[in-house]
């Protein structure tokens, strides 16, 4: 248990940091014009729409078929799965879905009035999507007698950038250490594929062909090609949050994105919502010709 002298000191300590900012914050004029700079970092929720481009169908560009339809790789998995003589693709996941991810960025913003402002924003996430696929096994004699189904992770990873511009609406209210603001503008997104795998028991398998038209071999020294997949996507956003000011110099500002972009994964890039909850450390009067007031 904390003694009672220490648990005053800190609260004191505590009071002694917080109550200049509060007290500098009221006792000047209003002029929020200036620079601001802010870290970002957040929870990023994608649509699941564009996740659909690693489920391995063949209206994809990485194909099940493509490790499937290969004779070697066909002879490992029978290996792998102990089958009598044969397997076949039973099923795809209908429903891949991203888990949601840790989002960090930063932005610059210009007050060039009172409430009114213009911004530079950039963000960036590791996204995850994964399900299941089914494979129909033909079990070895005198084992079973029906064929078994078994089932193995199938995935996909990608980077995703979001590019924004926009403007800025805050609005006063009665304390002065709160602002609520909504922001309002265009994006850009950048999607850039990092993997597309499966697993058959502990075996792991790529889905994106480097080799071209050449077929796999084993032990062959294959030419090998750089697979550049994703691109650029376009949208808008809403932004809404409220910054509250720990001090004239520095406020935390939580906030909830709102993006509508598309997202450059063929034949997924039709338009869909996506989301961000972030908190923003932000830096105000960043080189500033005016006083900040508060």
């Amino acid at each position: 248990m904390v003694p009672f002298n220490t648990f005053v000191k800190n609260t004191l300590l505590i009071l002694v940091l917080i109550f200049p900012g509060v007290r500098l914050m009221s006792q000047i004029d209003s002029s929020n014009i200036g620079w601001k700079i802010s870290l970002n970092t957040g929870l990023f929720i994608s649509s699941n729409y564009p996740a659909s481009f690693y489920n391995g169908s063949e209206a994809n560009d990485n194909k099940m078929s493509f490790i499937l339809n290969n004779q070697y790789y066909r002879n490992e998995i029978l290996s792998i799965l102990e089958a009598s003589d044969t397997f076949r693709l039973h099923g795809l996941p209908q429903h891949m879905r991203y888990n949601p991810a840790m989002m960090v960025g930063f932005s610059f913003r210009n007050n060039y009035s009172e409430n009114k402002a213009w911004f530079l924003q950039f963000n960036q996430a590791r996204l995850k999507a994964a399900d299941r696929y089914t494979l129909e096994v033909d079990p070895k004699p005198n084992i079973a007698t029906d064929p078994d189904l078994r089932t193995f992770m199938i995935w996909g990873e990608e980077q995703r950038f979001l590019f924004d511009f926009g403007i800025s609406r805050e609005f006063e209210i009665s304390s002065p250490m709160f602002r609520p603001y909504i922001d309002i503008g265009v994006s850009l997104s950048n999607t850039v594929v990092k993997a597309n795998k499966i697993y058959v028991g502990e075996r792991e398998f790529s889905l994106i062909n480097i080799y071209g038209n050449q077929p796999y071999i084993p032990n062959s020294n294959l030419q090998t090609f750089i697979v550049d997949q994703g691109g650029i996507g376009f949208g808008g956003f809403v932004n809404g949050g409220i910054k509250f000011y720990v001090n004239e110099y520095f406020s935390i500002d939580p906030t909830v994105h709102i993006y509508a972009v598309t997202t450059k994964l063929e034949p997924y890039n039709h338009l869909r919502p996506h989301f961000f909850f972030n908190i923003k450390l932000s830096a105000n009067n960043i080189f500033m010709f005016h006083e900040k007031h508060l």
